[in-house]
């Protein structure tokens, strides 16, 4: 569910009067919203990074989401692209999916999460090896769930990965032949998952 320009900057706004960290409405118009500078796209830095400073990343981005989960928040945009950085301070933007209108709050929450961890999982660059990438995806999992242990949310994350990993079992052989970010992402994130979420 697309949102308009005016939808956004009123939960901009409700955001900032609740003390979470996202752009200053600087100028709103019918079709302008102009947004205060919140620093550098979180890919960008992760990239640039040395590999364990890259882990101290994903603890960060898996802690902030969870904290804006814990208190009861969907973001319905939730992949690294729209964390900022400036200095030490993280803000988040974009917030034009309105993911938590159309699903419960644990099926949103859920699926922020798998937005997040796919994210990380295709994210370009050829910096990454594919062990990297594989591991960097489980952190920040691991760590999301570490922060906001919700079992409803866990529970829907589990039939998420239920269904990826349906698809993995009788497809999986096909899509590791086939090239491409997505497909390779996809595998990453089930075996994180997989690995994080292990039947119960």
């Amino acid at each position: 569910m697309r949102t308009t320009l005016s939808d956004e900057a009123r939960k901009l706004e409700f955001l900032s009067r609740h003390g979470w960290r996202v752009p200053n409405v600087w100028r709103h118009m019918s079709d302008v919203l102009v947004l205060e500078y919140v620093g550098q796209d979180l890919p960008y830095l992760i990239r640039i990074d040395t590999p364990a400073a890259r882990l101290i990343w994903m603890d960060r981005a898996a802690r902030d989401l969870a904290a804006f989960h814990r208190a009861g928040f969907v973001h319905g945009g939730a992949q690294l692209r729209n964390l900022m950085c400036e200095g030490d301070v993280l803000t988040r933007i974009d917030f034009e999916e309105n993911i938590g209108e159309a699903l419960s709050r644990p099926l949103g929450q859920a699926y922020d999460v798998y937005q997040m961890v796919s994210s990380m999982a295709g994210l370009r660059g050829k910096q990454f090896g594919m062990t990297e990438r594989q591991d960097l995806s489980l952190r920040l999992l691991q760590a999301y769930l570490v922060a906001n242990p919700d079992p409803s949310v866990k529970e829907a994350l589990q039939r998420i990965a239920s269904t990826m990993g349906c698809i993995q079992k009788y497809l999986g052989w096909l899509l590791k032949c086939l090239p491409g970010r997505d497909v390779r992402g996809f595998l990453y994130v089930t075996d994180a998952l997989r690995l994080s979420l292990p039947d119960e």
